[in-house]
């Protein structure tokens, strides 16, 4: 439960035991999974995240498919990260990382800038596509951190075009 890698976990065994078997690495893989699995009390991995996310106080939105009943968009913001916002709400960067997460769903980052020139996270959302109306929900949610009626100036896409 540490974050211990498997490969660290069998070194510190065989150095404080070193005359008895050790486990082999996927013995270990599937040891720290079914604590890990434990732990979550039986809650899938976007429902885990979920109710972390509740957990630790972030401001957040989320919808859930009524069909299948999964989790398709997610937004959320630390509180210090939504102060910093709202004290800066000039410049947001957004970036996109798509298809590298289990639900193979685009992870938005938005990034704000300082007046010095510090660079913040001031959000993570994860929505099903890159589309027009997912986007929508994104901005809305953004500017809805703000708690006012503008939205902020200028908004930056990961080619470096002005929106």
């Amino acid at each position: 439960m540490a974050g211990v890698l498997p490969r660290d976990i069998k070194n510190g065994l065989h150095l404080k035991t070193p005359e008895k078997p050790q486990p082999t690495s996927t013995q270990l893989y599937n040891e720290t999974r079914k604590i890990r699995k434990e732990a979550r009390g039986g809650r899938n991995t976007a429902q885990q995240m979920l109710a972390l996310v509740v957990e630790a106080k972030y401001v957040h939105w989320h919808e859930i498919n009524s069909e299948p009943k999964e989790l398709t968009h997610i937004f959320m913001a630390h509180p210090d990260s939504v102060k910093l916002f709202q004290a800066y709400p000039y410049v947001v960067i957004m970036d996109s990382t798509y298809k590298t997460n289990t639900y193979k769903n685009p992870l938005i980052e938005m990034i704000g800038v300082t007046p010095t020139g510090s660079s913040f996270l001031i959000a993570c959302s994860m929505i099903p596509t890159e589309s027009e109306e997912n986007y929508k929900w994104l901005l809305k949610k953004l500017v809805d951190i703000l708690d006012v009626t503008e939205a902020p100036l200028l908004f930056l896409s990961p080619t470096g075009n002005w929106v």
